[in-house]
């Protein structure tokens, strides 16, 4: 709001309105215009949607993206190119959101992610990952993590 420095006071809450879509139209749809068409009618809205959107407390923020983290693989018809694109930046996401890092090197050779991600980039330009690929890993997945 701070951009809309030529918005008038009473003007706030209709523009917010009009940025809404979905369950976040549907929380302040109710709300007579008259009421968000004043003067902090804006605030109005923005507390009914805080009510309905609270952030996440940072363990709820930090177990969200460790489970996208530890889920991650491939989807079907996704190259290479665009897998460790997207890993690396689930990655930089989980720092930046999270403080939690993963190490750019293990402890033998070099295995930086950047370092293996040009490596299966240059033995793999063209794989695109299949379906038949994906029930493959899930399949093997599942029996290494069944219980003996």
């Amino acid at each position: 709001m701070l951009t809309k420095d030529k918005l008038g006071d009473n003007a706030r809450g209709a523009f917010i309105m009009t940025l809404l879509s979905g369950t976040a139209y549907e929380t302040v749809e109710h709300v007579d215009p008259k009421e968000h068409q004043k003067k902090d009618g804006d605030q109005l809205l923005w507390q009914l949607l805080d009510a309905r959107f609270p952030k996440l407390e940072a363990v709820d923020e930090l177990s969200e993206i460790l489970t996208e983290v530890f889920s991650l693989h491939a989807r079907e018809g996704e190259n290479m190119k665009q897998w460790t694109a997207r890993a690396s930046g689930l990655f930089d996401r989980c720092n930046r959101k999270t403080g939690v890092g993963f190490p750019e090197e293990a402890t033998r050779g070099d295995f930086k992610r950047e370092s293996i991600a040009s490596a299966l980039r240059s033995c793999y330009p063209e794989l695109v990952v299949k379906k038949k690929a994906i029930a493959l890993v899930d399949e093997i997945l599942a029996v290494e993590t069944s219980p003996q």
